[in-house]
């Protein structure tokens, strides 16, 4: 016998043996039981993942049902929102239910946004609104709610995305500021001429004036008060907190008339939805000196004008705002307690 035929006969014997050991019963039972624990571990790292999805980005809720008992039982409730969010609205039907004057004293508009007003308010009365609604100028007057307001107080915020709620902005500062001569922009200024219900502006002064500056209503973003401070803040706290899309704002009133002004629910407010229908603007281009509707001009150019003028600059912790959005918008009625 050659020594190739006897190493080819070796190699034949191990190849028998093995066969025989991995379709042994012990063998089979123990790889069947590495299979079942493989796959047992997965789903469970699945379904912890769906729970840490569900932690981290809230609960969803119903008007009917779940927001419309969170009201009943709160004893304060505040309804914030960045601007252009459907504040407005929710402001004057806020001050008509609770027969609140909004200009009462030093203008208690948006009060809770400044310390000295705030302290002025808790004198005013021995009962005071138990519902409150105010814009938000920044991060400062939310973090301020999370870390003092008890385990009663609902706090209830009207959530934008941020580049619909920024175009907003842009056009109600051209339309209802720039081209209507108010604050900051009561002066003549050649770039903006007005006659009667046409305005005619010049892009450039849009973009130097206006969106660069991130005047008024631009300058309260999302992203200036949804910052990693109030998700940390919101972590450390565990506040009765819920998130509602902006459109939804009309059902929102309807709850807050039922439990304290009945008497209202027939008189929803809708403020400032056509404010900015009554100018007509149009937009000088800058280079060739031609004219298109304001609206064509931030259709065309609105998904550009936070990249090419940097307006989210510092803005921190996008990735949780859009990841909120995501559970938000995937809400059957747009609501989420976190």
């Amino acid at each position: 016998m050659t020594i190739f035929q006897k190493q080819l006969g070796i190699i034949i014997l191990v190849t028998i043996v093995i066969n025989i050991f991995f379709a042994s019963p012990r063998y089979m039972s123990s790889n069947y039981e590495q299979n079942k624990h493989h796959i047992a571990t997965s789903e469970y790292l699945e379904k912890t993942q769906e729970q840490t999805n569900e932690k981290d980005f809230g609960k969803c809720l119903t008007f009917d049902e779940d927001l419309n008992e969170l009201v009943s039982r709160a004893e304060q409730v505040f309804i914030t929102m960045p601007a252009k969010s459907a504040g407005s609205s929710l402001k004057h039907f806020v001050n008509q239910c609770m027969n609140v004057d909004p200009w009462i004293g030093q203008n208690n508009n948006n009060f809770i946004n400044g310390a000295p007003r705030v302290n002025k308010f808790m004198t005013d009365s021995l009962h005071l609104p138990k519902v409150i609604a105010s814009h938000l100028y920044g991060e400062d007057t939310l973090l301020r709610l999370l870390q003092n307001t008890g385990r009663n107080t609902l706090l209830i915020y009207i959530h934008r995305e941020e580049t619909s709620r920024l175009l907003s902005a842009v056009k109600h500062v051209i339309t209802s500021r720039a081209c209507s001569g108010k604050i900051p922009f009561d002066r003549k200024y050649d770039e903006v001429r007005v006659n009667g219900t046409h305005c005619e502006i010049d892009e450039s002064f849009i973009v130097k004036e206006i969106i660069v500056k991130k005047q008024n209503e631009m300058r309260n973003s999302a992203g200036r008060i949804l910052t990693c401070d109030v998700y940390d803040k919101i972590d450390d706290t565990a506040p009765k907190m819920v998130f509602l899309h902006y459109k939804q704002a009309d059902k929102l009133q309807a709850i807050i008339a039922a439990h304290h002004c009945q008497d209202m629910l027939e008189k929803l407010s809708h403020q400032n939805i056509d404010a900015d229908k009554k100018m007509q603007v149009s937009v000088v281009l800058e280079k060739s000196k031609t004219e298109v509707r304001l609206d064509e001009w931030i259709k065309a150019k609105g998904e550009l004008l936070e990249w090419g003028y940097q307006l989210k600059e510092g803005e921190g912790c996008q990735a949780k705002t859009r990841h909120m959005e995501d559970k938000l918008l995937s809400c059957d009625d747009e609501l989420l307690l976190i």
